[in-house]
């Protein structure tokens, strides 16, 4: 039988069948490549793309980090800075010791119209010269509204510590009545060193005994603190007797000195504890000396015609001093 006879046994409709499935798988095939070209067209429209690599595919997660600022104020910062520089000069050995930096008690007053050291001294129950001396004012007529003060709690006055000084014996010294720990209470600081400028309160006991009295019991005042006279402030009190009249120490003190002025006459310059000196000027005669100590009251001269100044009158011009600083008398009797 020859080979071509065997196509004659074929079923029948076996060619026919054969060219319909080649067709299908074609059509298959064709919509595979369409959706593949779909999915890509697709990833590529709506997945981000960047030239860094990314971490999850990298394996590396990423980590941020906020750092937030310390929280103290800028003004708390400031002190912090200000105390630690204080430790660090304070222990420094360049000082050579411990510094004892004062801190009495005190509260700020802002000074309203009208309103003079006297009156804010007396609101407070203290002196005008404590204010004056704790507050360290060089000039009375520059205190006006506005102006802050520093109110201490007692009266008192400044003293710089000098050498071989201790607690003990400055209280002695200077203010017997209170205690070396209430004063070293007063400043804030456990102990004292040479140059150390502490703040010394007056007892209770001895706040009569400060106040100073009229050099001329029975006197007239006729020119007060800072009046005008001749073109000139008159950093006294002027206080008009009878020729003759008895100058008295206004408190006790050290005779320290006799000056002559041209316009004011013969004076006596006497020392008082506290940083205190008074001055008497228009005296005829003298009774003390250099360097002898009086007592309140007692007689230094007498007032006559050494100076015309004040209406050619007999008159004695009073004069209180601290650190340098005018005072006026009549706040301080």
């Amino acid at each position: 039988m020859g080979r071509n006879s065997y196509d004659d046994m074929l079923p029948e409709g076996y060619r026919e069948k054969r060219s319909g499935s080649k067709g299908t798988s074609l059509l298959i095939a064709f919509i595979g490549v369409l959706i593949t070209l779909i999915a890509i067209v697709l990833y590529l429209m709506f997945t981000p793309h960047s030239d860094k690599e990314d971490p999850a595919e990298s394996g590396v997660s990423k980590v941020s980090f906020s750092v937030e600022e310390p929280a103290i104020l800028e003004n708390e910062a400031a002190e912090l800075r200000h105390s630690a520089e204080e430790e660090a000069d304070a222990a420094s050995p360049e000082s050579g010791r411990e510094a004892h930096i004062a801190s009495p008690h005190y509260r700020e007053y802002t000074v309203k119209r009208g309103e003079t050291v006297d009156s804010i001294a007396s609101q407070f129950g203290l002196r005008a010269d404590t204010l004056v001396n704790f507050n360290g004012i060089t000039d009375l007529n520059g205190i006006g509204e506005g102006t802050v003060l520093r109110i201490p709690d007692a009266d008192g006055s400044w003293y710089t510590v000098m050498a071989g000084d201790t607690p003990s014996s400055i209280v002695l010294s200077r203010t017997a009545g209170i205690t070396a720990d209430e004063m070293l209470e007063f400043n804030g600081i456990d102990g004292v060193s040479e140059g150390d400028r502490i703040f010394i309160p007056y007892p209770e006991s001895d706040r009569a005994f400060a106040a100073f009295t009229l050099p001329l019991s029975d006197g007239t005042i006729t020119r007060r603190f800072d009046s005008m006279y001749n073109g000139e402030m008159i950093k006294g009190i002027v206080i008009k007797g009878a020729p003759g009249s008895a100058v008295r120490a206004a408190a006790d003190g050290k005779i320290q000195d006799f000056p002559n002025d041209p316009d004011y006459g013969r004076g006596v310059v006497i020392y008082h504890d506290g940083g205190y000196i008074t001055e008497y000027y228009g005296l005829e005669t003298i009774m003390v000396g250099t360097g002898r100590s009086v007592r309140q009251g007692e007689t230094i001269g007498s007032i006559g015609t050494s100076s015309t100044y004040f209406d050619g009158e007999p008159a004695v011009l009073f004069c209180v001093r601290q650190s340098g600083i005018a005072l006026d008398p009549e706040t301080m009797i």
